[in-house]
């Protein structure tokens, strides 16, 4: 039998990119989309990227996100937290992960934050990724961005440039493929 998710994965085939985040927060488990806390600044900092052509999407989107060839899902599915630092060991499925990103074959994985790419790396023997990595998961290309959440210490206008530039570098990935 298997476990109920906190919330469904986004994923299909053909993506260019699937964001992966560690856990659902509870603000986000509670109102039933990705991203959900107003203090997250996913939504805004993926309009950055230039992947949503002129489009603005909020939490409410996360539904049709497959629409822009973006996917999203998390290493820890059965569980809302609203801190990182109450995870353990248990929580995180990275077997599940691998072979959901396996099956649905994307473009690039962009981890949203340390933690999940940290997790990810280490059951797969490999390094963090500090932005893009030589290694790749299931043929996708890993990359590592500042956490959206407002709680990271980056500070905003750090992250956004971050973020603009993987939507960079994602458009000449796919351009070079």
């Amino acid at each position: 039998m298997y476990a109920r998710h906190v919330l469904p994965d986004y994923l299909r085939a053909g993506l260019s990119v699937v964001f992966v985040g560690t856990s659902v927060s509870t603000t986000s488990a509670a109102r039933g989309h990705y991203y959900s806390n107003p203090s997250n600044k996913f939504w805004s900092l993926l309009g950055a990227t230039g992947l949503l052509d002129d489009a603005v999407l909020g939490p409410e989107d996360d539904v049709r996100i497959n629409n822009f060839r973006i996917g999203l899902t998390g290493i820890v599915k059965v569980r809302a937290e609203s801190s990182d630092s109450r995870l353990e060991v248990k929580d995180f499925d990275v077997g599940g992960f691998v072979a959901k990103m396996e099956e649905h074959r994307p473009l690039v994985i962009a981890f949203n934050g340390r933690l999940a790419a940290k997790v990810v790396a280490r059951y797969l023997d490999r390094w963090v990724p500090v932005a893009g990595a030589d290694w790749q998961i299931a043929d996708a290309r890993v990359y590592r961005l500042p956490s959206s959440s407002g709680a990271a210490a980056i500070g905003s206008d750090m992250k956004r440039q971050a973020w603009q530039a993987f939507g960079a570098w994602l458009r000449m990935s796919m351009v070079a493929r």
